[in-house]
């Protein structure tokens, strides 16, 4: 009988995050671009400027976003294997709220960043810059479950 309300309390949480998850994307449709879009009518000299910028972009974000990536999904993974009680599914939940966790922030730190800066009418903007800071929200997510689970169990 236990079994099957286990079961039963699962499919709660699984329909819960299909319909968050389904809600995220159509956020990310509507409400998002990536940084610094071209069209064919941009000039050479206009061209070669913002090469420079996305040189020196990708030079500066994208060794800590890598670092910080594989931190989070890597490191933070196969640290909670060592539970004992909660083994291998610790990866699967880590990579889950992850995942969930750096797609949250990333919208929430475009949306409220665009309200008090850049004024409400624009969309988020995509850049490396907004990758690294939903890392570090996801990090801040995976360090709260881990502590959680050492008093609590999973769904």
């Amino acid at each position: 009988m236990t079994e099957a309300k286990g079961v039963l309390a699962s499919r709660g949480w699984e329909t819960l995050f299909f319909f968050s998850e389904a809600i995220m994307i159509i956020f990310y449709c509507v409400g998002t671009e990536f940084a610094g879009g071209l069209n064919a009518t941009t000039e050479s000299s206009v061209l070669s400027m913002l090469d420079t910028n996305a040189s020196y972009t990708v030079a500066t974000y994208y060794a800590m976003w890598m670092d910080v990536h594989v931190m989070i999904f890597i490191g933070f993974g196969f640290l909670m294997v060592f539970l004992k009680t909660h083994c291998w599914a610790s990866v699967g939940f880590n990579f889950l709220v992850g995942a969930w966790a750096m797609q949250c922030g990333m919208l929430f730190i475009g949306f409220w960043h665009n309200v008090f800066v850049e004024g409400f009418s624009h969309k988020v903007q995509i850049n490396y810059k907004l990758l690294v800071e939903g890392d570090f929200c996801a990090a801040a997510c995976l360090i709260t479950m881990g502590a959680l689970l050492g008093k609590t169990t999973l769904p």
